[in-house]
């Protein structure tokens, strides 16, 4: 590169600078940020950082077990993305959860609340359920998930992610003798069904 002549208006100041241009600036490089709202969590690099124009690595909006993916903040609703760095953003993934159910049987005379038949639960959330027996009535045995936990008043589903099951069986405070003699009593597991008589739960 030769020695750069005096400015003016010489011609070969003018013939220098079309020949050797100013060094060009650095390329830009821009940052996405990616981030969630609701169940669930980004698959892959959260924060990445890329030259102008270039690719960033892949992204997937991974929902929890009892949720679904929404749509990104730009629109999008597909679950993968490969952006192109363009600009400095933030892009948030939305989830959604899928209510739970809680399937409720009641054996005998008396209530669960809340629910009749079943009950659904916001994914994520706790759920209690109390046992109310009718006037002259009590609790007999109450089966969770198919587990047996005795005669409690209530029960605390927490952090609810899938579908559960309750069994409350009620008795009257009658003491009932077992069909077929013997006087004994219908002690837990068994309960007392409609009929009135002594019933043993199938150990299945």
């Amino acid at each position: 590169m030769g020695k750069q002549p005096a400015l003016g208006t010489d011609p070969r100041a003018l013939e220098y600078k079309a020949t050797n241009p100013p060094a060009t600036s650095p390329t830009a490089s821009f940052t996405y940020q990616y981030k969630t709202a609701g169940p669930g969590k980004i698959q892959g690099e959260a924060s990445q950082t890329r030259v102008q124009y270039q690719p960033f690595s892949p992204v997937v909006a991974i929902p929890d077990a009892c949720a679904h993916f929404v749509s990104w903040s730009d629109g999008s609703t597909q679950p993968s993305r490969r952006d192109v760095s363009d600009a400095n953003k933030t892009i948030t993934a939305t989830f959604e959860g899928d209510p739970q159910r809680v399937s409720i049987a009641v054996l005998g005379q008396g209530s669960v609340s809340p629910g009749a038949q079943f009950a659904n639960v916001e994914c994520g959330n706790d759920a209690t359920f109390e046992f109310k027996p009718d006037t002259g009535n009590q609790i007999q045995s109450v089966t969770i998930d198919g587990s047996w936990q005795g005669r409690v008043s209530s029960w605390t589903f927490k952090n609810v992610r899938e579908a559960h099951t309750i069994e409350v069986a009620f008795e009257s405070t009658t003491t009932t003798t077992r069909p077929g003699g013997g006087g004994s009593t219908c002690d837990p597991p068994n309960f007392i069904g409609d009929d009135g008589k002594c019933v043993t739960p199938d150990p299945t």
